[in-house]
């Protein structure tokens, strides 16, 4: 048995041997002649450690290079130097090629190796984030109004308020920060105008503009009042003037509503502000009695579920779609809640305010002045109100300066009329408003 367990052991070695000598020569290529790896030098530099991870690498590897800079320094450039064909290659990596950034001195970098040895350089630049940055301040049209900034040389971070003031009968019409505009955050009597601005750019250059605004004044009035009284701090005021109503109700009796037109207004402790349309304004104040409403009320009635206003039917419904109360309309969706802000209906646009009541006639939204019809759809194209025209863009938006309708060029005041046979810089307005070239 110990002889035949031989002699199939060797008749396997002779096998293999012969297996092997008829084997394609390109096979033992494949295992012994492998392509070379190229080698990577990372050069040293000052206020930095730099690290590739490896030493050598293969032609396609992706290779990560690490990078910690000391405090107060932050990359500028990595800069990858190979030879292709006896001519000097360069890679440059930047900021936005970091695929991980642990801090604002320390990153990964990664790059794909050339068929090449390389060598490393990394350059540093102070980091701008520790440093005050001045605020350079150009105003694009002199002596119409000026601009102030809390801080002239905040640091990165910091958020500096931007006060643009305009000289009589001049408005503020933008002001941008690196290009960028601002949404203003809040207006104080005269026209003066805050914007915020957190730094975040190793620039701050601000550019506003002012121009002249519509001196049109239109009246404000209060209609006559059953229930309470109210002080109005003016009588007429221009297109964007902030107005404060003061309203103090009888005893036994509480507001009720304060509104013109079909503009509802807000206020907190009798006290109302708005900002002026341009159009005459008729407030209507209504009072009821300061008693609490019926537990189980009769009619259709507000109530709040999860968080949300929806009508309650006296059935136990909720009502959904349009529905009419208080004399002002409201959209409630399928599930009943009540629905605010811009709204898409039947492929018209309406606007709900924040307490849900359908918008009409001139709104201030977020700093541009919207018409919507007295049924709320969103005005568009040109209007007419009495014998001002006006010109609401495709999205809403209330013309305003220099504007191409059609094939004739047109001139619209801040406050949204359009003026007419007059002069404007130099240009003449026929009787219907078209620039006459």
């Amino acid at each position: 048995m110990k002889n035949s367990f031989f002699k199939k052991l060797i008749s396997l070695a002779a096998a293999c041997v012969m297996a092997l000598s008829v084997m394609p020569a390109t096979v033992g290529a494949a295992i012994y002649d492998r392509d070379p790896q190229y080698l990577i030098n990372v050069q040293t530099t000052r206020r930095a450690f730099v690290s590739a991870g490896r030493q050598k690498a293969y032609e396609g590897d992706l290779v990560n290079l690490e990078v910690v800079a000391d405090e107060g320094y932050m990359v500028d450039t990595i800069d990858i130097v190979w030879y292709e064909r006896g001519v000097t290659r360069h890679t440059y990596l930047y900021e936005e090629d970091m695929t991980e950034k642990i801090s604002d001195q320390q990153g990964i970098w990664q790059f794909e190796m050339p068929a090449s040895d390389i060598d490393i350089s990394v350059t540093l630049q102070n980091d701008w984030r520790q440093s005050q940055i001045e605020v350079k301040i150009y105003d694009e049209n002199v002596n119409r109004g000026d601009i102030y900034s809390s801080k002239y040389y905040p640091y990165y971070g910091d958020t500096i308020t931007l006060r643009a003031i305009p000289d009589d009968g001049y408005t503020i019409e933008y002001l941008k920060v690196n290009g960028k505009a601002l949404t203003p955050v809040k207006e104080n009597y005269g026209g003066e105008t805050e914007f915020n601005y957190t730094v975040d750019e190793p620039r701050i250059n601000i550019t506003a503009n002012f121009v002249r605004m519509d001196k049109s004044t239109y009246s404000v009035s209060v209609n006559t009042l059953d229930g309470g009284k109210a002080y109005l701090n003016a009588t007429t005021a221009k297109a964007g003037d902030r107005v404060t109503l003061t309203v103090t109700p009888d005893k036994g009796k509480k507001i009720d509503t304060v509104k013109y037109g079909s503009t509802v207004l807000q206020g907190k402790d009798g006290i109302y502000t708005f900002t002026m349309p341009p159009q005459n304004v008729n407030l209507s104040i209504t009072f009821k009695s300061d008693g609490t409403e019926p537990v189980n009320p009769s009619a259709p009635t507000w109530v709040q579920v999860g968080g949300h206003w929806r009508i309650k039917n006296t059935d136990g419904s909720y009502i959904t779609g349009w529905y009419k109360m208080d004399n002002q309309w409201y959209y409630m969706d399928g599930a009943g809640d009540m629905l605010t802000g811009w709204q898409l209906i039947d492929n018209t646009w309406y606007y709900l305010k924040s307490y849900g009541a359908m918008a009409t006639g001139w709104q201030l939204i977020n700093g541009t002045w919207y018409y919507f019809k007295d049924w709320g759809g969103m005005a568009t194209g040109w209007l007419q109100l009495g014998n001002t025209w006006y010109y609401l863009k495709s999205n809403g938006m209330m013309a305003t300066g220099w504007n191409w309708i059609g094939n004739k060029c047109y001139y619209f005041y801040t406050g949204g009329n359009m003026a007419y046979s007059t002069t404007i810089n130099g240009y003449k307005l026929n009787a219907s408003g078209a620039w006459i070239a």
